[in-house]
């Protein structure tokens, strides 16, 4: 199966002088949902701001390695040119136009069309996944719930057609069973349309149960990775992210064989 998105040894600098990931390698393949996990600070946000070329809004760099889309070597392209060839992404904290009605923020999203595809006359597609947002279409989205604005967040996604999608934390500030529906949705929009996801995600039971692959990143590097379900099942997984240790979650470098973590899956 062809990979719609890759990254290959990537190192990033914040600076000139923090290095926040090192030799950082994975892939999302075409029609799939890969997570990557980690505790705070592991680099996980950075990871998609590399993707994605926000890194130079925050003094930030690629200093290694490269990044492909769609077969094309995409490495510190401009965040607007990566949208308008099909890679969205949904930031941490939704970033909507919370002055604007949920109709309004879908049709700025055309925008990210670029000529790509006509513009929708309607909205039908994220209405059917959504119908909340239909309800609530002439409504100021800053009102909206937290649950509400996530949908309407990966509702300006699918306006934009894209073949990957990355997702930031999307179950930041949900009760769980928000996050369950939230997790629902993007399961069956990725079954029928087809579109590749990378969700990084701290609830690590959530991402791995609706996830095909996923990679667990420590102090920015990749210390394993495999299948979802496997990694779900794994032991040294659930005590130090599924709260199955003693005294709660813990990293995998409190362990001296954290460096030998893929030997755990065989």
């Amino acid at each position: 199966m062809a990979n719609a998105l890759e990254v290959t040894a990537l190192d990033v600098v914040y600076q000139g002088t923090l290095q926040v990931l090192r030799g950082l390698s994975l892939a999302v393949p075409e029609g799939k949902i890969v997570a990557l996990l980690g505790s705070n600070g592991a680099g996980k946000t950075t990871t998609l701001k590399a993707i994605t070329g926000l890194l130079p809004l925050e003094n930030g760099e690629i200093s290694g390695g490269r990044v492909a889309f769609d077969g094309a070597d995409t490495t510190g392209l401009a965040p607007h040119t990566l949208t308008r060839r099909g890679l969205f992404h949904v930031r941490e904290g939704r970033q909507l136009f919370t002055d604007m009605t949920v109709e309004e923020n879908l049709v700025a999203a055309c925008n990210a069309l670029g000529g790509r595809h006509a513009a929708p006359r309607d909205f039908d597609e994220v209405y059917a996944f959504f119908p909340r947002l239909k309800e609530r279409a002439r409504q100021i989205c800053g009102y909206l719930s937290g649950g509400e604005q996530q949908m309407l967040a990966i509702g300006r996604a699918l306006v934009a057609r894209p073949r990957v999608i990355l997702f930031d934390e999307p179950s930041l500030g949900l009760a769980p069973k928000i996050v369950a529906e939230i997790f629902a949705i993007i399961r069956q929009i990725n079954q029928s349309t087809g579109v590749a996801m990378l969700v990084v995600e701290q609830n690590a039971r959530v991402a791995l149960a609706n996830a095909d692959y996923a990679y667990i990143l420590e102090s920015g590097s990749i210390m394993l990775e495999g299948n979802a379900a496997e990694l779900a099942g794994n032991q040294d997984v659930k005590n130090f992210y599924l709260g199955g240790a003693e005294g709660g979650r813990k990293s995998f470098r409190d362990v001296k064989h954290y460096r030998q973590a893929k030997r755990w899956l065989n």
